[in-house]
């Protein structure tokens, strides 16, 4: 992420504290973490809620098998949209 993107993620942290979970991006280590122990070889479906910034989605295409079925559900906000579809638009 760049300093850029931390800020904006900031920044709409302050203006809605209330729809924000947090103040900064989901780094690539927390999500390798957090679906380290997925069987990718035995999942069939996998659906990403707030796919935003792409940590997840990067690491969750990077293993995921050709029948496993993959539904990112984007950010509700409009700024996350251009992060993640840029890098995304060819899955």
């Amino acid at each position: 992420m760049s300093y850029s993107e931390n800020v904006m993620f900031l920044r709409r942290f302050l203006s809605e504290p209330k729809k924000i979970g947090s103040i900064l991006p989901s780094s690539h280590f927390l999500a390798h973490k957090m679906l380290n122990n997925i069987a990718w070889d035995k999942t069939s479906n996998i659906c990403e809620l707030g796919a935003g910034t792409g940590a997840f989605t990067k690491h969750i295409v990077k293993n995921l098998k050709r029948s496993c079925k993959f539904l990112p559900i984007p950010e509700q906000h409009t700024e996350a949209t251009p992060i993640i579809s840029p890098a995304f638009s060819s899955q």
